[in-house]
Order: structure tokens, then C-alpha cells, then sequence
């Protein structure tokens, strides 16, 4: 279901509860700031009116034969689709697989690469510890910088010290576009150059 329109917001807007006021030790009341994006970002306001319009729709996914959930489960699917078309990811190699945050869904992937204790997966150091966690469980951890041209050559030179020893595989980590805990900004470019990795 798309909606008719979308209204043009102003950046401010686009996001619920940015104005709430609360009160402090003082007694008065002032507007909040969330400084704790990474474990509970506040939703933007065309996520939340898509979800509102969607709520006399909503029935089960892939459990049902009834009209509505049919429905429900066209939207599930055709999410799967808009997901795919935005990384670049196509459906006939690869699947969409939704989490409930993102420290589920690293937590799925690590476990389902095959990985070894030997294999190297690369982590900035501006990642929170819910991206670097669950990799030590399964492979070495490189540390990385922040400077893309420094982490380019780090990652060059981690690739080639495993070659030259006959290792296994390289793996830069699914970092989010921009950190969970500074939330710094990755250019296109930047995460671009740190994409490239292979087997050796």
C-alpha cells in the first residue's frame, strides 16, 4: 500500500517526539535530546503514518489463507523487494532477511558465515560493541581507523600478509552507514573502498 502523498517535512519534523519536553531536577520543563541512538532511535514520522494506515490491514505473515493476511503478506514480501533494490542485492541469489534491531541481525549473520577461527573480519573503531562482539566469537578481529585512506591500506596490507601465508578469508564487517555511538557519517566513497574483499 504507498500512500497518495508523501508531505514535504522539514528535517526537524520528520522525526517523532523531537520536541517533547521533560521536566528536570529544577522542576522545569525542558526539550529532550536522546543520546541513545543505538539502542532506541526515534522513529521517523513517514515510518510511523505508513505503519498507522497499514494497522486495519495487519494480519499474519505467511501463516494465513484469509484475505488479510494475504495482504499482510504481499507487504512483507514487496518490503523484501524495496530492501533488495536499495543495496543492490539480487533476489534470485540472495534473500532479505529482517531483524528486530541490528544487534539481532549481526548476531543471525555471524552465525550463519562460514567462517573459521582463522578467517579475519574487519571492524572500525567507531563501531559499537554489538558489531564486534559476536564476530570474536567466530573469527580473528582486525581493528581498523577511521581514516578512510588509513583503513584502505590496513586492509590491504591485513589481505596481503594473508595471502603470503596461505590464509583464509577476509571480511569487513556489516557496518551501519554511519557509527551507532558517535553517529560519524560514512561517505558512499568511503564505504565503497572498504567493501572490496575476497577469499584467499
Amino acid at each position: 500500500m504507498k500512500p497518495d502523498y508523501i508531505p514535504r517535512l522539514a528535517p526537524h519534523e520528520r522525526i517523532v517526539g523531537i520536541d517533547q519536553r521533560v521536566p528536570v531536577l529544577d522542576g522545569s520543563m525542558l526539550r529532550y535530546i536522546n543520546l541513545d541512538n543505538a539502542a532506541s532511535t526515534p522513529v521517523l514520522r513517514e515510518v510511523l503514518d505508513t505503519v498507522n494506515r497499514f494497522m486495519d490491514w495487519y494480519a499474519s505473515v505467511h501463516r494465513g489463507t484469509g484475505f488479510k493476511s494475504r495482504v499482510a503478506t504481499q507487504a512483507y514480501e514487496d518490503a523484501r523487494a524495496i530492501v533488495a533494490e536499495f543495496v543492490g542485492a539480487n533476489l534470485c541469489e540472495h534473500v532479505v532477511i529482517f531483524g528486530k534491531n541490528t544487534t539481532e541481525a549481526i548476531n543471525k549473520l555471524s552465525y550463519r558465515l562460514p567462517l573459521v577461527p582463522d578467517d579475519v573480519v574487519l571492524v572500525s573503531q567507531l563501531e559499537h560493541h554489538s558489531n564486534d562482539l559476536p564476530w570474536r566469537a567466530r573469527a580473528h578481529v582486525e581493528h581498523i581507523g577511521v581514516d578512510a585512506s588509513v583503513a584502505w591500506t590496513r586492509l590491504i596490507s591485513i589481505a596481503c600478509s594473508k595471502r603470503m601465508r596461505g590464509e583464509s578469508s577476509l571480511l569487513p564487517s556489516p557496518a551501519a552507514p554511519t557509527s551507532l555511538v558517535t553517529c560519524v557519517i560514512f561517505t558512499a566513497w568511503q564505504r565503497r573502498r572498504m567493501r572490496p574483499a575476497r577469499k584467499y
